[in-house]
């Protein structure tokens, strides 16, 4: 683009000799990253064009994986704020938190950049696979509600009342104390 430019742009008062050769002696004004990335626009653009920018975000303390590398700079880099940007998931997506905060903030226990699906949660204490409930969470958590939990979404109630009562069990509100695997027989 320089080929193209009036030569009193760069020789400003009809002086040639001592004109700066580096790109923010005469691009400083039009720093929109208002020197956070230093003085070398070169380590990011070229002389073709100021849009065509080659900057290795795998060169800052945040490299880009997974579907974070196709998103565009200013949905993380807010007005013009590159330092200081958070690292962590929660800061950028606890507003799309399905859960509430009630697995905490840190989103890399369960789910990976490449995808929020499929989660991958260890920490679950009853089986994830207990009859196809593994595929959504609201079967057994009506509500979102991860720290109660329901069986009679699946297992009719009025039924599991009876079955129990011949036993001679009358409280049947935590059946994991007795079912902690989810099979018959329990423990």
């Amino acid at each position: 683009q320089h080929v193209n430019v009036n030569c009193t742009s760069c020789h400003t008062n009809g002086q040639y000799a001592g004109t700066p050769k580096d790109c923010y002696s005469c691009h400083a004004s039009k720093d929109k990253h208002n020197g956070q990335f230093g003085t070398d626009c070169a380590a990011c653009h070229n002389t073709s064009a100021w849009g065509n920018v080659s900057f290795d975000h795998n060169n800052t303390g945040f490299p880009l994986t997974g579907q974070h590398t196709g998103v565009n700079c200013t949905s993380c880099h807010t007005n013009g704020q590159y330092a200081g940007t958070p690292k962590d998931c929660y800061s950028c997506h606890a507003a799309k938190d399905a859960h509430n905060g009630q697995f905490g903030t840190d989103c890399a226990q369960c789910h990976k950049t490449s995808g929020w699906k499929p989660a991958t949660f260890t920490n679950h204490t009853f089986p994830l696979n207990h009859g196809g409930a593994n595929s959504n969470c609201a079967t057994c958590h009506p509500g979102n509600n991860y720290a109660s939990y329901t069986c009679f979404s699946c297992h009719d109630q009025n039924k599991m009342i009876r079955k129990h009562a011949e036993e001679g069990i009358s409280n049947i509100s935590n059946c994991v104390a007795c079912h902690p695997d989810g099979r018959e027989g329990g423990d």
